[in-house]
């Protein structure tokens, strides 16, 4: 008899157990979030001040806005490939493939 009341103390203790840990997991997990958000916010004011003060650099360059930059490209350097154009045979096929067959 000793044995089953030991055996259910047991059980009831794990039971209760249980639900303790999960709890006080849920609670460190969200200090754990707090923290890495303002671990995020401090990074982003960081970046917001850095892009600030690239701004502010080129704005005081000689010539400091975009345009100028882009005019220094050279000719045909531009932000993608020209097209390639199609040759009559790649474009006798187009209806063939439209169609299905």
């Amino acid at each position: 008899m000793a044995d089953i009341i030991g055996l259910a103390a047991g059980a009831a203790g794990g039971g209760v157990s249980g639900p303790i840990g999960t709890v006080t997991g849920r609670i460190a997990g969200l200090f754990e979030r707090r923290q890495e958000n303002a671990q995020e916010q401090a990074r982003w004011k960081h970046e917001a001040a850095l892009l600030e003060i690239q701004i502010k650099a080129r704005a005081s360059e000689p010539g400091g806005s975009r345009k100028a930059s882009r005019s220094r490209r050279a000719p045909g350097q531009g932000s993608r490939p020209p097209r390639r154009q199609k040759r009559p045979s790649e474009t006798a096929g187009d209806g063939a493939m439209q169609s299905g067959r």
